[in-house]
């Protein structure tokens, strides 16, 4: 108890509201008639940035504080059981003190503040387990908002019908049967904001093997990999389309696969013999529940007793 967990700086954000997203569209520059794009302010709101998910606050105060260290983001949230908690750095912390004389500050002179000066450390509430993980009590506005959007969201799908099928939901129906390929995929179309994606290390192919691909000119290269999907690096995976597949020889992995890999920007490799075990979906980008209209949007809150007087511009 009371022992600190990991101490971050704070990067402020002295506005809140510049986390607000608006419409893009074309303008005219009235001097040269170039036609510029740009966001429509005087359009209504899309939306916040997701940004907003992962930065401290204050009901009272327009102020944000994104956690610059190490994990921090990835501390989630109990209301019940929390056993942690956030609060300000002291000199005795490793050297790493928060700079308490602008607690003293007003909103616009830390808007005028070009450098990290604030500083938090998260604290241990309890003795902590190994492998426990780390939880926060994100506070009760942040709760209370949840709450509501948890409500709002399952009335909507209500209204409108379920959520389309995500990534997630896929993995767990092509556990246990094969992916689609080219031929199949006009008869079992996967939703259009996933996509099939494959952990890929390779190889030449042994002399005598088709080294290209006579249709896509693509290069031709064999998989070779660590049989356990605990080893696989996300710096390998690759989104693909399956041309082929056929049942493994050994029937270890169920399928196998021939695949076009996308391995760059302008670069696709056709890669052979990719295991079940190899492959997986992935959603989109910007298609995920998280990225949606009207998806849930709240800062962490800050302690009512740790947050600075001269901060609460909202009252």
């Amino acid at each position: 108890m009371g022992q600190t967990i990991t101490i971050t700086p704070m990067l402020h954000i002295a506005d809140k509201r510049l986390l607000t997203m608006y419409p893009i569209r074309d303008f005219v520059n009235e001097k040269t008639g170039s036609v510029y794009k740009d966001y429509d302010r005087r359009s209504p709101p899309i939306g916040q940035q997701l940004l907003m998910n992962y930065c401290f606050g204050h009901a009272q105060s327009s102020l944000l504080l994104f956690p610059l260290g190490s994990m921090v983001t990835l501390i989630n949230h109990s209301r019940k059981a929390p056993n942690a908690y956030v609060t300000w750095s002291k000199a005795s912390d490793n050297n790493l003190s928060n700079q308490h004389q602008y607690h003293d500050y007003t909103i616009d002179q830390l808007a005028n503040v070009d450098k990290v000066v604030l500083m938090m450390k998260v604290v241990a509430l309890r003795e902590i387990a190994t492998d426990e993980e780390i939880l926060l009590d994100y506070g009760p506005e942040w709760e209370e908002a949840w709450q509501r959007h948890r409500i709002q969201s399952e009335e909507s799908s209500v209204q409108k019908g379920s959520y389309p099928l995500t990534a997630e939901d896929l993995r767990l129906s092509y556990k246990h049967k094969p992916f689609e390929t080219r031929h199949t995929m006009d008869r079992n179309p996967y939703p259009v904001n996933t996509a099939t994606a494959c952990f890929l290390t390779t190889r030449g192919r042994p002399d005598g093997q088709p080294m290209f691909d006579a249709l896509t000119s693509f290069a031709i290269n064999e998989w070779v990999g660590p049989a356990s999907f605990d080893a696989y690096k996300g710096a390998r995976l690759f989104v693909v389309d399956v041309l082929d597949r056929k049942a493994a020889p050994d029937g270890g992995f169920f399928y196998n696969y021939t695949v076009n890999a996308r391995v760059s920007a302008t670069q696709f490799e056709q890669v052979v013999n990719v295991p079940h075990a190899a492959c997986t979906f992935v959603d989109r980008p910007y298609t995920s529940k998280i990225h949606t209209k009207g998806a849930f949007r709240h800062p962490i809150g800050i302690m009512d007793t740790h947050f600075p007087q001269a901060w609460r511009d909202l009252r």
